[in-house]
């Protein structure tokens, strides 16, 4: 019987219409450093991420719409 894979990657956990997605703490953690060095948050940013994260776009995109009406409303502009 084959063992089960465990992570011990912590993950971050987005809830939304009572669905949630989780996507690894060390993406999530590149993403949030990634919005702090660049103030002008570009749409050329928001395609790096969903590159860096196709594997789950839809996690990953529930946390950019969650940063975009959190704090950054007016720094996304496409």
């Amino acid at each position: 019987m084959p063992r089960k894979h465990i992570s011990t990657q912590p993950n971050v956990r987005i809830t939304e219409m009572s669905k949630t997605y989780s996507l690894s703490a060390d993406i999530a953690t590149r993403i949030l450093s990634y919005i702090k060095m660049d103030n002008e948050y570009s749409c050329n940013m928001y395609n790096f991420i969903l590159v860096e994260t196709s594997w789950h776009v839809p996690a990953m995109y529930l946390l950019y719409t969650h940063l975009k009406f959190a704090s950054y409303n007016n720094l996304i502009k496409c």
